[in-house]
């Protein structure tokens, strides 16, 4: 999971901090870089999507999973 974010950070997210910095900061515009940006914020919401269903099914297994203390009580 850490790796996905950090392949968000670094990959996605830079690139459309870049697109967004040139569309509304120098006024470039043109329908490549629309698309693009438009791309980017596509992916970024995919890819969070897919980090939280991550989290959601890896907390599951964790509450799931017994623990050391509830084995410990259930031996004695």
């Amino acid at each position: 999971m850490w790796a996905l974010i950090t392949l968000l950070c670094l990959d996605d997210l830079s690139f459309l901090v870049i697109r967004v910095v040139c569309i509304f900061g120098y006024k470039v515009t043109s329908y490549s870089s629309y698309f693009f940006m438009g791309k980017n914020l596509l992916v970024l919401c995919l890819d969070v999507n897919r980090i939280i269903a991550l989290h959601k099914e890896n907390r599951k297994e964790l509450e799931n999973r017994p623990s050391s203390r509830r084995l410990s009580r259930i031996r004695r």
